[in-house]
C-alpha cells in the first residue's frame, strides 16, 4: 500500500513538473496534472494540499537531489581546485539531466515573484554554500585563491549555471539553432561540456591569485 502511495505521488510530481515547465504554472490545471498523471484530481489535495504546494515540492525534490548528489562526489581529499571542479560538474551534469524545475524556477521567480519559492531554493543554497566554502577556505590557506566575497560569487557562478541550462533547453524544444552560438546542434552532452569548460575558466581565473 505505501508503495503505491509513493508511485501516486511521484506520478504527480513527474506530471506537473513537465506540465509546469512545457506550459508555464497558470496554465497549467490540477485536472489536467490528475488526468495526464493517471490519478483522481483529489489526489491532488490530498497529498500536497494545493496546487501552490506542489510546485514547491518540486523544487524542494530538485535541491534535495543535487544536494545528495553534490555531497556524495564531494571528496575533502582531492587539491581545492580539482574538488570545487568536481563539485560544479557534478552539479552541471544533474541540471542538464533535470531541466525542468530550472526552466520553471527561473521563470515563477522571474514573473510571479514567489518569496515563498525564493525560500525553498535559499535553504537549498546554504547548504552547497558551505561546500564551496570550504573548498576556498582550504584553497585561500595554502595560497592557491585569493579572498573573495564567497555567497556572492557562489550566487553569480550559480546564476550562470542554471541561465545556461535553461537557455539550451529552450532552443532544444524550439528547434533554434545553436550553432550560431557556437554550440554543437545536436549532442545535448557535447553542449554541457563545453559550456561547462567554458565557465569553468571564468571560475578558475577568478578565484586564483595572479602568478
Amino acid at each position: 500500500m505505501k508503495e503505491q502511495t509513493s508511485d501516486k505521488k511521484t506520478a504527480i510530481l513527474d506530471t506537473a513538473e513537465r506540465l509546469f515547465a512545457q506550459n508555464g504554472y497558470d496554465s497549467t490545471s490540477t485536472r489536467e496534472i490528475a488526468e495526464q498523471a493517471g490519478v483522481n484530481v483529489a489526489m491532488i489535495a490530498y497529498y500536497f494540499g494545493s496546487k501552490e504546494n506542489l510546485l514547491k515540492d518540486i523544487i524542494a525534490r530538485y535541491g534535495q537531489e543535487a544536494l545528495a548528489l553534490v555531497r556524495k562526489e564531494y571528496d575533502a581529499t582531492l587539491p581545492p581546485d580539482d574538488r570545487l571542479r568536481k563539485l560544479f560538474s557534478t552539479y552541471m551534469n544533474y541540471a542538464f539531466g533535470h531541466p525542468d524545475p530550472i526552466v520553471i524556477a527561473q521563470r515563477e521567480l522571474g514573473i510571479s515573484m514567489r518569496p515563498d519559492l525564493h525560500e525553498s531554493i535559499a535553504d537549498i543554497f546554504k547548504e552547497i554554500q558551505e561546500l564551496i566554502q570550504a573548498c576556498i577556505n582550504d584553497g585561500r590557506a595554502i595560497g592557491l585563491f585569493r579572498d573573495v566575497d564567497v555567497p556572492l560569487f557562489i550566487f553569480t557562478i550559480a546564476g550562470m549555471y542554471d541561465h545556461m541550462v535553461n537557455q539550451v533547453h529552450v532552443m532544444q524544444n524550439l528547434k533554434l539553432d545553436g550553432s550560431i552560438y557556437g554550440l554543437p546542434e545536436t549532442d545535448l552532452q557535447a553542449v554541457r561540456q563545453k559550456i561547462e569548460h567554458i565557465l569553468w575558466d571564468i571560475t578558475d581565473s577568478y578565484l586564483k591569485k595572479s602568478p
